[in-house]
C-alpha cells in the first residue's frame, strides 16, 4: 500500500488505491468459489498448494520490479517486543475460540487468552516508551489514521467472517455442494469491481468521509438484510444482503487505506502501511474468533445449528456500526496530505 501511494500524487491516490483494493477485495471473493471447485473435484489440501505459486509470482514481481522507494532511518530491533507480539496474537487468537468451544466456566480455556492480553499489553506500553519502538504506534495518535485502521479492522472481520461461514452455512444448512456455495458468494464480488473505482474518483474530489459514511451504511444495511436471510433460510435475500454489503466494503475500504497513508510523511509511509495491515490482518482472525464464541457459546451447542449461524450473523451487524461510528467520530471531512514526490505539506499538517 505504501509503495501504491508513493508511486501517485494526492489528487490521483484514490483512483491508484481503488486498484489495488480492488484486486485484494475480487480475490477475497473469489476464494470461496476457487475454493470450493477445488474441493468438489480434486481435494482440500489443494487449497493450500495453491498458495505455492502465488507466493513465487510475489516474490519474483518484487524482484523484477526494483522499485525505489524512500527508506526511513535505520534502527535497532527490539527482540522483547517481537517476543510478545508474535506470542500474544496467538495466544489471544486460541483462547478466544477455546473459551467459545468450551464455555465461560472452563478456567483452563482462559489461560491463553489471558497471557495473550498481558503479552499484547506489554506490546504497546512498551511501543509508547521506547525511543526506537519497533512498530511506531504514536502514528495513531493522528485521529484520522486511527478511525481507518479501526474502520478496516471491522471490515476485514465481516468479510472474512462472511467468506468462511458463509460458506459453510450454504452447505450445512441450505445444502449447496461447496462449488454452489463458492457460486452463491457472487453477488458480494459483482458490485465490488464497479463500486471500488467510483469510490476512488470520489476520494479524489471530496476527501475520505463521503465514500467511508456512504459506503458503510451499505455496510450497516447489508449485514442486516443478510442476517435476516439466514434466519429465514433464504437465499435470494441473503445474495440481496450480500450484494450491498460488496457495495460498501468497495466504497469504504480503499477510501480508509489511501486516507490513513496521505496522513503521514513519505519516510513513515511504510510503517503505518505496517499498522494499518495489522490490524487488518487482526481483524480477520479475531472476527473469525469472536464468530466462535458467539456461535458456540450462545446456543450452547457444538454442531451449529440456523439459529447459531443467525447470532453469528448478527455479530457483523454490531461490528458494521461500530465502523460507521469510529468513521463518523475520526476521519475528518478531507485528508490531510503530503506530497509524497517532495515532501512538501498540502494543506494543514498531520493534526493530532
Amino acid at each position: 500500500a505504501a509503495i501504491v501511494v508513493d508511486s501517485f500524487p494526492p489528487n490521483q491516490r484514490g483512483r491508484a488505491m481503488a486498484t489495488y483494493a480492488g484486486i485484494s477485495l475480487l480475490f477475497l471473493a473469489a476464494g470461496p468459489l476457487i475454493g470450493g471447485a477445488l474441493v468438489q473435484y480434486a481435494s482440500w489440501e489443494w487449497c493450500f498448494w495453491l498458495n505455492v505459486p502465488v507466493a513465487c509470482g510475489a516474490v519474483a514481481l518484487t524482484i523484477a520490479l526494483r522499485l525505489n522507494v524512500p527508506r526511513g532511518a535505520p534502527r535497532t530491533t527490539d527482540g522483547w517486543s517481537a517476543i510478545a507480539l508474535v506470542g500474544g496474537i496467538p495466544l489471544l487468537i486460541v483462547g478466544l475460540q477455546d473459551i467459545g468451544l468450551r464455555g465461560w466456566n472452563d478456567g483452563d480455556a482462559w489461560l491463553p487468552a489471558t497471557c495473550g492480553v498481558a503479552l499484547v499489553t506489554f506490546f504497546c506500553l512498551r511501543q509508547v516508551r521506547l525511543s526506537q519502538p519497533l512498530i511506531d504506534l504514536r502514528l495513531l495518535a493522528d485521529r484520522g489514521l486511527f478511525g481507518d485502521a479501526l474502520v478496516l479492522f471491522f471490515l476485514q472481520a465481516i468479510n472474512v467472517g462472511q467468506a468462511i461461514y458463509g460458506s459453510m452455512y450454504l452447505q450445512t444448512v441450505l445444502g449447496f455442494t461447496p462449488l454452489q456455495a463458492g457460486i452463491a458468494s457472487l453477488p458480494l464480488l459483482a458490485p465490488v469491481l464497479i463500486v471500488v473505482h467510483f469510490a476512488g474518483r470520489l476520494y479524489d474530489r471530496r476527501g475520505p468521509r463521503p465514500p467511508l459514511l456512504v459506503g458503510l451504511c451499505f455496510v450497516c444495511a447489508g449485514t442486516i438484510v443478510q442476517t435476516i436471510g439466514v434466519h429465514l433460510l433464504n437465499y435470494p435475500i441473503m445474495a440481496t444482503g450480500m450484494t450491498l454489503l460488496g457495495i460498501g466494503c468497495g466504497m469504504a475500504m480503499s477510501p480508509a487505506n489511501a486516507d490513513a497513508l496521505g496522513r503521514v510523511s513519505p519516510q513513515q509511509r511504510g510503517e503505518a502501511s505496517g499498522i494499518v495491515q495489522t490490524m487488518r490482518q487482526m481483524g480477520s482472525t479475531l472476527g473469525i474468533a469472536a464468530m466462535v464464541m458467539v456461535m458456540h457459546r450462545a446456543t450452547q451447542e457444538q454442531d451449529l445449528s440456523p439459529r447459531a449461524y443467525t447470532l453469528g450473523f448478527s455479530l457483523h451487524i454490531a461490528l458494521a456500526i461500530t465502523a460507521l461510528l469510529c468513521a463518523w467520530r475520526f476521519v475528518s471531512p478531507r485528508a490531510d496530505h503530503v506530497n509524497c514526490a517532495d515532501g512538501a505539506h498540502h494543506g494543514p499538517s498531520v493534526r493530532t
